[in-house]
């Protein structure tokens, strides 16, 4: 799903939900180097920092980077108020210090994203190598930070594609993506062995081009709205639908009820009240939503005291745009 900035600097976003076995202490301040690693088997999951189990309980984090450490450090004083220890970005950049600044007065760890462009064709384009480069130089610069937690590569170009590509080009743009995911995964773990690395995407069916072609990743990863209860058994079926579930555990790094994409034909009022009534609809610190081989807790998506009214365009009826508002 791709969403205005304007209204990420307003709200956070659908909860991290980590498919492993998870906890953490919530108080005191982070001040080492963070070592986290995932472990075990099929079945028998578990991600560790610093060589104790780590249970993420997680929020998106939406606000703003580019603002005043105070005003960040607010935030993030709001966030895991309400129980969460993680938070996750899309991309990772100069002002992402704030962020890890603020987490580490918590004891609070981040799923470093980076942003990869999802209109690009991975077979052609000429300036990979540098946006690589550029990846590695931010990994150099965070790695020590004991606020990083895992490194999320993308986010949501695979399915994405199918807007820019067809046919032949649009499997072949699919491959060649997550091939260069890999490449980025080696050149990270060669940087910082200290750190997972995993790749977004928005439906399970990317997982086969991650499976196939991204051997490197430690973790699978997805946001999933109105499917959200179709992951593990999607997972459980494997790369080739067939009951041998994948060798690597997932992550799911956004979720929600049913988003505007996935509810077709409704009027403005009825898609007013479905995402302004969401905060109501799933638990603050979740349930156990998972199988045994992959469980976790989910939180809520969850608006800052912070925030103040937001206006979003977006699709309505077929044909038809709407202007939403958004607490």
């Amino acid at each position: 799903m791709s969403i205005p900035n304007d209204l990420w600097t307003r709200l956070y976003v659908p909860a991290l939900a980590m498919a492993l076995i998870l906890v953490s202490v919530l108080s005191g301040t982070a001040t080492a180097q963070s070592v986290v690693k995932v472990t075990g088997t099929q079945g028998n999951w578990q991600l560790t920092l610093n060589g104790q189990p780590y249970y993420i309980k997680g929020l998106d984090y939406g606000p703003d980077l580019k603002t005043t450490q105070g005003t960040t450090n607010a935030y993030v004083a709001d966030l895991v108020a309400t129980g969460a220890n993680t938070t996750r970005t899309w991309g990772t950049g100069s002002t992402t210090s704030n962020l890890l600044t603020a987490v580490d007065n918590y004891n609070a760890h981040v799923v470093m994203g980076f942003w990869l462009n999802q209109n690009v064709n991975y077979c052609t384009a000429s300036n990979l190598n540098t946006t690589l480069n550029q990846i590695v130089n931010w990994v150099n610069s965070y790695k020590n930070d004991p606020g990083v937690l895992v490194w999320d590569i993308g986010n949501e170009v695979i399915l994405q594609a199918q807007n820019y590509f067809s046919g032949t080009t649009l499997q072949n743009d699919r491959v060649c993506y997550a091939q260069f995911v890999n490449q980025i995964s080696q050149a990270i773990h060669a940087a910082d062995p200290n750190h997972p690395t995993t790749s977004t995407d928005a439906w399970t069916g990317a997982w086969p081009y991650y499976a196939s072609y991204s051997p490197d990743l430690d973790m699978l990863a997805v946001n999933s709205y109105g499917g959200i209860c179709s992951v593990q058994s999607a997972w459980a079926a494997g790369p080739n639908n067939n009951g041998v579930s994948y060798a690597k555990p997932y992550i799911v790094t956004e979720f929600g009820p049913s988003g505007e994409w996935e509810v077709p034909n409704v009027t403005e009022c009825q898609l007013s009240l479905l995402i302004c009534k969401r905060p109501l609809r799933i638990p603050m610190l979740g349930r156990a939503l998972l199988a045994p081989t992959a469980t976790g807790l989910l939180a809520c998506r969850w608006a800052p005291p912070h925030s103040s009214m937001a206006t979003r365009t977006i699709s309505g009826a077929p044909g038809s745009t709407t202007n939403i508002r958004l607490p």
